[in-house]
């Protein structure tokens, strides 16, 4: 334990500044105020943690609270991590109604019931966020917290932003903030980046929004110079339509610092005279990234300045209007944003397999069976071998499955015992009505 803690904040020490450091100390407020003027800022960062370490060891002070040193810096400098954001759907009627204490239980126990070594650190900012730190661990190894995932949520929104989770995590980590949310499932809203204020303002609509007007009228809050009497723009009315144009797209005054927008097009080959590579079945893909400190002001700048052409592509304008940075383009022009409704269905339906075999296997750690009981291998494999096994699973007709067994078995739960497999049997089907693959011999 001695270790971890010295592990983690020497880890914590070396990421920070002195004054990041003096500032962070003060809010954690672990040190009283003595403790903390006895640091000596001048000497060297790896004398500080040894001091540190002292003064933690004379307060009583473990890995807990060193956890919490690390959320409080976390929460205070978030663009040290790159953040996804999710959405949530379906909700609820009572979903709005949900509190800060009602979430916490419901989160913590919903985790706690799907995977049983876990470590996980609740705390509501001053701007009303809900910071959720947790540490993974599994059933041979302790909580992990060296690589937490960081979970930012506004309680009566649908939207979450997660960082550093893992394929392995993520199903396990979806169900609980559904459960705990009153919501029916999440998916990926398309959207990432490092500065959270950014994607969150974004996400939110938290910035000034034009509206499509006739009357074309300096907009409000643009730094416009008075024009000379004395002279006369020729093409006054062509920049009054360009920056409606540009503000209806991107919005007006100051816009989220969004640094990056990706898109990716997926084409057939098409050419009579090459019929080797037009059947080829998989798509050509080629992707286009922008970057900038600031795109959506390099846009819509490109945009007032005519280098970009009016009316603007929905590429381009579904970057503010729609709150993403991902896109997916095909061979007829359908963006990811308008198959996503297609695909979301087709991959939720193979989803739920590896879905409720997770919570399944949760459960099954719980319980005290009476002989040995084997659980389904898919759960231990990482994202990609998991979806290969999904891809096989669908390829045979669900009326087909049960004459499939290779295909089942990854996702299949073994017993020796025939009594337990009709308990099994009793809670997945009966009670939680789950698709599950399970045996006795």
């Amino acid at each position: 334990m001695d270790d971890l803690r010295r592990h983690l904040l020497k880890r914590l020490i070396r990421t920070m500044t002195i004054q990041t450091l003096k500032t962070t100390l003060r809010l954690w407020a672990r040190l009283s105020v003595e403790q903390q003027e006895s640091l000596d800022f001048t000497k060297p960062k790896y004398v500080l943690t040894e001091r540190l370490l002292d003064l933690c060891e004379e307060s009583g002070l473990g890995v807990k609270h060193i956890t919490e040193l690390e959320m409080v810096y976390v929460i205070d400098h978030p663009n040290q991590r790159q953040w996804h954001a999710y959405e949530l759907l379906e909700a609820a009627d009572d979903a709005l109604s949900v509190e800060l204490s009602n979430f916490k239980e419901q989160f913590k126990a919903h985790l706690a019931e799907l995977i049983r070594r876990v470590s996980i650190r609740i705390k509501k900012h001053t701007d009303e966020a809900v910071w959720i730190r947790i540490a993974w661990g599994d059933r041979s190894s302790r909580p992990n917290h060296l690589k937490p995932t960081y979970v930012v949520h506004h309680l009566q929104t649908p939207y979450v932003f997660i960082t550093n989770s893992t394929s392995k995590t993520m199903p396990l980590l979806s169900q609980a903030l559904v459960l705990a949310t009153r919501y029916s499932s999440m998916k990926d809203a398309g959207l990432s980046g490092r500065n959270l204020a950014a994607i969150r303002g974004l996400l939110m609509k938290q910035f000034q929004q034009v509206f499509p007007s006739k009357h074309l009228q300096p907009l409000q809050g643009d730094n416009q110079t008075k024009p000379n009497p004395q002279m006369e723009c020729e093409q006054d009315e062509q920049s009054e339509k360009r920056l409606q144009a540009a503000c209806e797209a991107f919005g007006g005054g100051t816009l989220p610092e969004l640094q990056k927008v990706t898109y990716t097009l997926e084409t057939k080959f098409k050419d009579k005279t090459n019929q080797i590579m037009t059947e080829r079945e998989q798509p050509f893909r080629c992707t286009v990234t922008f970057k900038s400190s600031n795109i959506l002001e390099s846009l819509r700048h490109s945009a007032l300045t005519g280098i970009t052409s009016t009316p603007l592509s929905p590429l381009l304008s579904s970057i503010s209007q729609k709150g993403r940075n991902v896109f997916l383009i095909t061979d007829k022009g359908k963006t990811e944003d308008q198959i996503g409704k297609k695909r979301g269905l087709r991959n939720l339906a193979d989803d739920v397999f590896l879905k409720d075999t997770i919570e399944a296997a949760a459960w099954c750690q719980l319980q005290t069976f009476t002989d040995h009981v084997s659980l389904p291998i898919v759960i231990g494999m990482e994202g990609a071998e998991q979806q290969a096994l999904l891809a096989e699973l669908k390829s045979v007709d669900r009326s087909c499955l049960e004459e499939s067994p290779n295909r089942i078995e990854p996702f299949q739960f073994f017993f020796n015992s025939k009594k337990d497999y009709e308990m099994f049997c009793v809670e997945m089907f009966d009670r939680r009505k789950l698709k599950v693959f399970a045996s006795w011999e």
